[in-house]
């Protein structure tokens, strides 16, 4: 794909001479404002081959840049590579943020533009007053990649089901009378809902039209007169469609919200979350129309789990246990036989585990399967590319989730796959040093040591009293019937006034150089100190390097 950014942001840009459009913004988000957009919204990733969970791209004339965090700083920087767009680092101090960028760049009277229909009201807002301050326009009407994107996916059309009362604990008439009281309660008369989240939980419906959410693409209005669905009828199974109805919906097509708003009565109060509702939502309403701004009460009232919501949440979490087991069972029976697996197929394997598990509709998000190296890169989703054998010489994080119709999970779990390694020290009564990666990152020695990876661990944060520390293990030694102890050590950790060991003047792209011997040296001073805690006797030691 990469080999048609520099096109795409070519046709981009001529159709931003066109509409004397100066600089454009792409966001991450669709209509909803969802975290992860179907297909056909993505936009930011379509213009760019950033596949990130967020991150907003700008174009100008001779310009290109992307906006993302620091999860993604090593992903951006790969697939970014070729297309002409340069990476800004959010949140470092020397990265402008996107108003510093834009009024940097623009001159008084240029214009910005964006798809006020992918922009939240609330940044539009901000940034239309930060652009201001230098008299630049902002233009929320323009829909400029539509027309060159020619293989655009269509908005999934999937049947919609039902969350059935016995797992929601509310009907949908009583949800709507509780919104209504919260807006008449605001001085409202209406709400428009565009979340997806909000408008499943309203009316008590799933789908499967988003990656990882099972939502259905829609959006809603809610008043004491009326209360309507907007959504592809294609989507509707009769029975729901019966049901709604009865229930006091109304349906109308997803297409038909801006028009519906046009014909609210004049001076109409309405209640919006400017966070959650899009530019072109805002834009559609009647210049008469009196704004109450707040968190939305649909938001506000599923935040509040009843009882039959709490029971599923539990029988969720057991049901995630169950498959979590299966798994640990599976990769260790693989291991032991010598079978081949790696950090995608174990995710697959955990799917597909979930899978079999009542009421598994999808995973919550994308896997984080890492090991060894791996384990230390943010958000790390492995691909064919880079995807690794998993051994049992070093550390395994596993982080993943499901989407049950009864609630969502999240694990998060550390797996020390060294049982070799702890053998051999037992059998020998020896202490067992093993360090691992993390250059200035503790927490990937912390976390399996709290998980029972290990006695002790010494992270880079803090220095640390090798004479202490051989103290503590040789107690731990002591009170261990198999007369061993492990202590996990950091690449980057330092000794009491000392400094972090490196294996060579070499750096790696970052202007890095790579760390390496802690354990080692750790190790001899071990062997060296022992006797002190010992009664005189040295007590030998093995060493390892994960990763």
């Amino acid at each position: 794909m990469k080999t048609n950014i520099p096109e795409r942001i070519a046709a981009l840009r001529e159709a931003m001479k066109q509409h004397k459009i100066d600089a454009y913004i792409i966001p991450t988000s669709d209509p909803h404002m969802s975290e992860y957009p179907a297909d056909c919204w993505k936009y930011r990733e379509w213009i760019s081959g950033f596949t990130g969970s967020a991150g907003t791209v700008i174009i100008t004339a001779d310009k290109a840049g992307l906006w993302t965090d620091s999860r993604y700083f090593l992903q951006a920087s790969t697939q970014l590579e070729g297309t002409g767009i340069e990476l800004f680092k959010m949140m470092l101090p020397e990265t402008p943020t996107i108003p510093e960028f834009l009024t940097h760049e623009l001159k008084e009277g240029q214009t910005v533009g964006l798809n006020g229909e992918i922009y939240s009201l609330a940044d539009a807002r901000s940034l239309e007053k930060a652009l201001a301050e230098k008299e630049i326009k902002l233009n929320t009407n323009a829909s400029l990649i539509d027309p060159i994107w020619k293989e655009r996916p269509a908005i999934p059309e999937a049947p919609m089901f039902e969350m059935p009362i016995e797992l929601s604990g509310k009907s949908t008439e009583d949800k709507l009378l509780d919104i209504n009281k919260m807006l008449h309660k605001a001085g409202a008369d209406c709400t428009i809902l565009s979340a997806l989240d909000e408008v499943a939980w309203t009316f008590n419906i799933r789908g499967t039209d988003v990656a990882y959410n099972p939502v259905v693409i829609s959006y809603a209005f809610v008043s004491e007169k009326e209360s309507v669905l907007f959504v592809n009828p294609k989507k509707i199974p009769a029975e729901i469609a019966e049901h709604l109805k009865k229930e006091g919906v109304t349906l109308a097509d997803y297409g038909m919200l801006a028009t519906f708003l046009s014909r609210l009565p004049e001076r109409t109060r309405v209640f919006i979350d400017s966070k959650r509702t899009n530019v072109a939502i805002y834009n559609a309403l009647p210049k008469s129309s009196i704004l109450i701004e707040g968190t939305s009460p649909a938001n506000h009232l599923k935040s509040i789990k009843n009882e039959t919501e709490i029971k599923g949440f539990r029988n969720a979490v057991l049901k995630d246990g169950i498959a979590m087991t299966k798994f640990y069972f599976w990769l260790e029976k693989m291991l032991k036989a010598g079978e081949k697996v790696t950090e995608l197929s174990a995710a697959a394997k955990l799917t597909a585990l979930r899978s079999e598990q009542p009421q598994y509709v999808m995973d919550s998000f994308a896997s984080i399967s890492s090991y060894g190296p791996h384990g230390a890169v943010v958000h790390y989703s492995p691909t064919p590319e880079t995807d690794t054998e998993l051994k049992t010489d070093s550390l395994y994080l596993l982080d993943s989730g499901a989407q049950y119709l009864d609630g969502t999970t999240d694990i998060t779990r550390t797996i020390a796959l060294t049982h070799d390694l702890r053998t051999s020290a037992g059998s020998h009564e020896r202490i067992l040093v093993l360090e691992v990666f993390g250059r200035y990152a503790g927490f990937t020695a912390m976390l399996p040591t709290l998980a029972g990876a290990a006695n002790r661990c010494v992270i880079p944060e803090y220095e640390f009293d090798i004479e202490r520390l051989t103290e503590l293990l040789c107690e731990d030694r002591f009170t261990n019937p198999s007369k061993y102890s492990v202590v996990l050590v950091s690449e980057g950790a330092t000794f009491s006034g000392g400094n972090m060991i490196f294996q060579s003047e070499e750096t790696d792209m970052f202007g890095h150089k790579k760390l390496g011997g802690i354990g080692n040296m750790i190790s001899q001073q071990l062997k060296e100190l022992t006797p002190q805690f010992n009664h005189g006797q040295v007590i030998n030691t093995i060493t390892q390097r994960l990763g």
